[in-house]
């Protein structure tokens, strides 16, 4: 684990650093592709055009560095206890036993089908649900969890 301040450093070297010098080598790419495939020559680095060309390229990057930060905070996000079970979080004892019933009908580390993997996975949904059936644990989750779902969806 990193500590805060190599965090913010290899933070601000992510987004200062490395889409510059990522958007140099990509230019420099589509130029010996567009001089070998068009036979044009490219715009020198002073011009207009390559302004052009290093702002597109630039934008590119930056937008794909978003869109991987934005997968590896969706894989790093812990699972929705009600999402895993398939229910709404207004469930009651009875339906939170019947919807964890069916899931171990299926998932059950005993089946044939269900390898090491679904062992794990089934003690993860094994001990959301044994934390849902305590009331006052349930409370303190949906507390902190959907109090930060309505958050973020009101913004």
């Amino acid at each position: 684990m990193l500590s805060s301040t190599a965090h913010a450093f290899l933070a601000l070297a992510g987004w200062s650093i490395i889409p510059d010098l990522a958007t140099q080598q990509l230019l420099r790419i589509f130029h010996r592709l567009s001089i070998t495939a068009l036979h044009m020559t490219p715009p020198l680095p002073s011009t207009p055009l390559y302004k052009q060309h290093y702002r597109y390229t630039f934008a590119v990057v930056v937008l794909g560095y978003l869109l991987y930060n934005l997968v590896q905070g969706a894989r790093s996000m812990t699972p929705n206890f009600y999402q895993v079970l398939d229910v709404r979080s207004t469930v009651d004892d009875g339906g939170l036993k019947i919807a964890f019933r069916q899931f171990a009908k299926k998932n059950h580390p005993d089946r044939p089908e269900v390898g090491p993997d679904g062992e794990v996975l089934f003690i993860m949904v094994r001990d959301m649900f044994e934390a849902l059936k305590d009331p006052v644990v349930r409370f303190a989750y949906d507390r902190r969890v959907l109090r930060a779902d309505f958050v973020i969806i009101a913004t």
